[in-house]
């Protein structure tokens, strides 16, 4: 059986796999879906550009062939039009995008058959093979991978929002290995450069500096004050910068805080001192560019436990958004120096290794006084949950939902989103999907495992399939948008 068949093969199984768990997921949701909580099958939003230049087509050419892209620089966030023109009618060619990131190269590919007039709209047009199998603007984008002779588990981890995502396309004649286009360019027909950056030109990017706190502040252009937002990423990272800066180019003042892995921070999950959070709550609420009355936080994974705990402890959140986060607290947490006295506790037998990856999903054993409380000063709050998450275990929000939160301000406050074949790691528009990370040795050393389990590719599970996930991505990002804006406006 051909490699093109196996993955055919390999998709349909999937896909077919995919419906069964949104059928088990709708169903095992219905109550929270009757108040107003869903299953999403993804929208489409665009977003208004808030570059101040006007960015004309970028073209290269050295043929009748000409390769267009309406938007040289643009927001990681925002969809492009990209145009093949000058070929012969229904001529059928091959559109590669790369990027090369810390010396690593990524790449995705289609196969497009020209219309009658020698032209092909990525944006409209619906590749007959490739790296993803519907029109879709940034199709390229998303399915990018790691070229053939990397790992596959490597990614585009970009820590600061200093410099932007260069993509370079080009268009091949048809061919049936594509891949062999990234080291031999003698066939390339035109190519053009894009720039994907993660703040507006106008965005100010300022690294705090004081005695304790550490992260990057991202302020909108004018003098404020505008709404703050804290964003948090999981406890296997220092910073992520991207996605703080992505908000503040849509309006927000936002704090990327650094909780873990930093200087004098901890260095493992186990020993957090939880005034740490108040004093950047009350620290950013100071700010004269931030309005003071009423933060907003967006957090993924351990972050969004520490936001659901800001929430049940600091008066002035006023919305959280939680994307895969543990709802309950952990041992050897301590609050103003004093034992939280937490009874949750990670137990062993619950990791086991598998041939993709080290998986952790079900290591926690959660007792119920461990449950946060989000709702203790009426913040307002949205879950969102990726119905292929192989790290976290998704019943653990529905428990805090259905069991342990006060039935009017469900009703009322709070909204509950499961993405069908999403993974861990839902982040902004046209990030591709990371569906293991290497790092399963430091999580197990993080959480002080007394036995840890060998993984032999060092890989942890994370989870998400890329049509699935990238789908996830743009729908989640517009509503967060909109419940942040709605909320804190």
């Amino acid at each position: 059986m051909t490699t093109w068949c196996c993955k055919a093969l390999r998709l349909g199984v999937r896909r077919a796999w995919i419906h069964s768990q949104m059928l088990k997921t709708t169903r095992h949701l219905m109550r929270l879906v009757s108040h107003g909580h869903a299953a999403c099958s993804p929208q489409t939003h665009t977003h208004p550009s808030f570059l101040t230049q006007s960015m004309g087509f970028a073209t290269s050419s050295n043929s009748d062939v000409k390769l267009d892209v309406d938007k040289s620089d643009c927001l990681m966030d925002e969809d492009i039009v990209v145009k093949v023109t000058g070929l012969p009618p229904n001529d059928r060619v091959t559109v590669l995008a790369t990027a090369d990131h810390d010396g690593n190269l990524f790449w995705s590919h289609g196969l497009f058959r020209a219309n009658d007039h020698g032209v092909v709209d990525l944006s409209t047009d619906t590749p007959l093979s490739g790296s993803y199998d519907e029109a879709d603007p940034v199709g390229l984008i998303w399915s990018m991978t790691a070229a053939p002779w990397l790992p596959e588990h490597t990614r585009m981890f970009q820590a600061r929002a200093t410099t932007p995502r260069n993509v370079t396309y080009s268009v091949f004649p048809e061919s049936a290995t594509p891949a062999d286009y990234l080291k031999d360019k003698t066939q390339v027909m035109t190519s053009t450069e894009h720039n994907r950056w993660y703040k507006s030109q106008t965005v100010r990017r300022i690294p705090i500096e004081h005695p304790r706190l550490q992260g990057t502040v991202f302020l909108p252009e004018g003098p404020g004050p505008f709404p703050g937002v804290i964003d948090m990423y999981g406890g296997l990272v220092t910073i992520l910068e991207g996605r703080a800066a992505l908000l503040a180019s849509r309006g927000f003042a936002t704090l990327s805080l650094t909780y873990v892995n930093g200087k004098n921070l901890p260095n493992t999950m186990v020993d957090f001192e939880l005034n740490y959070f108040e004093e950047a709550a009350e620290w950013f609420a100071s700010l004269p560019e931030v309005r003071s009355e009423g933060l907003g936080i967006l957090a993924l994974c351990l972050g969004g436990t520490m936001a659901l705990w800001m929430a049940q402890t600091i008066p002035n959140i006023r919305a959280v958004i939680n994307i895969n986060g543990m709802p309950y607290s952990h041992r050897y947490w301590t609050h103003n120096g004093v034992d939280i006295g937490c009874k949750t506790r990670t137990d062993s037998s619950g990791i086991h290794t598998t041939p993709e990856g080290l998986s952790i999903k079900y290591m926690f054993v959660v007792d119920d006084s461990s449950y946060l409380k989000p709702w203790t000063h009426g913040a307002h709050l949205m879950t969102i949950s990726g119905g292929d998450d192989l790290m976290t275990r998704m019943e653990h929000n529905v428990r805090l939902y259905e069991e342990f939160m006060p039935q009017d301000y469900r009703k009322q406050k709070t909204e509950f989103i499961v993405y069908p074949g999403a993974g861990h790691l839902i982040q902004y528009p046209n990030t591709p999907v990371c569906r293991t990370i290497a790092a399963a040795d430091k999580l197990q050393d993080s959480l002080l495992i007394k036995n840890p389990k060998h993984q032999y590719n060092n890989l942890l599970l994370s989870g998400g399939y890329p049509k699935e996930h990238a789908a996830a991505q743009r729908d989640a990002w517009a509503r967060s948008i909109s419940f942040l804006r709605k909320h804190l406006l």
